[in-house]
C-alpha cells in the first residue's frame, strides 16, 4: 500500500506493475449441446472451423442466447440490430437464426480481409470501418483483447495480457471507527 503526500493510504483496484500476465482460458462446451449442431452445420457450410465459431460465441456471449451488450448487440454471436436485419434475422435471440447470420457475416468479413483471421475478428468486434480506417486491427484495447482471446481459445493457447495499468486510485481515510473510501 502506498501513502500519498498527506499521509493518506492509497489502494488501487489493479496491480501497479506493467508486467505480463498469463491467463489460462479454455474453450467451453455449451450447456445446451444442440447448439453444437447449429455451430457445426452453419460453420462447415460456410467453410469455417466449428471451433472458431465456438470461440467467437464464448467470447461474445458466454453461450448466453439472451445476451445483450451495452451497445445493443444481441444473442449468441452478438449481432448489432442493423446487421441482424440486413442478414434476414427476425429474432436475434433465436439460436438458429443468430448462428446462421453470425457465421454468414463472419465469413463475409474473412473473405473481405483475404482470410486474415485477426482482421476479420477485429472487424467483427469493432466494425469493418474501423479496420479499414486503421489499415489493420484498430488500436482499441477492447478490440485488441477480443482478437487475442478468440485466437487463444481457437488455438488452445494461453492468453498473454500485457501492460496491466492502474486505472483508478482511491483514498482511504479513517473517521472514528469507520474507513471511508473515496476517489
Amino acid at each position: 500500500m502506498k501513502i500519498d503526500e498527506k499521509g493518506v493510504p492509497l489502494i488501487y483496484n489493479q496491480p501497479e506493475s506493467n508486467r505480463k500476465m498469463q491467463v489460462s482460458i479454455k474453450l467451453q462446451e455449451p450447456l445446451d449441446k444442440s447448439l453444437l449442431n447449429f455451430i457445426d452445420f452453419y460453420g462447415l457450410s460456410r467453410g469455417l472451423v466449428p471451433r472458431l465459431i465456438q470461440s467467437i460465441i464464448q467470447v461474445e456471449s458466454g453461450y448466453n442466447p439472451r445476451a445483450v451488450s451495452s451497445k445493443g448487440a444481441m444473442g449468441l454471436m452478438q449481432l448489432m440490430p442493423f446487421t441482424a436485419r440486413s442478414l434476414g434475422v427476425r429474432n436475434p435471440f433465436n439460436v438458429r437464426q443468430n448462428i446462421r447470420a453470425g457465421t454468414l457475416y463472419f465469413k463475409r468479413l474473412l473473405d473481405k480481409y483475404n482470410g486474415k483471421l485477426d482482421l476479420a475478428l477485429a472487424a467483427y468486434n469493432a466494425g469493418p470501418g474501423a479496420v479499414d480506417k486503421y489499415g489493420g486491427v484498430p488500436p482499441y484495447k477492447e478490440t485488441i483483447y477480443y482478437v487475442k482471446r478468440v485466437l487463444a481459445l481457437y488455438r488452445g493457447e494461453k492468453l498473454i495480457v500485457e501492460k496491466v495499468k492502474v486505472r483508478k486510485k482511491v483514498k482511504v481515510e479513517k473517521v472514528g471507527d469507520i474507513l471511508v473510501i473515496s476517489n
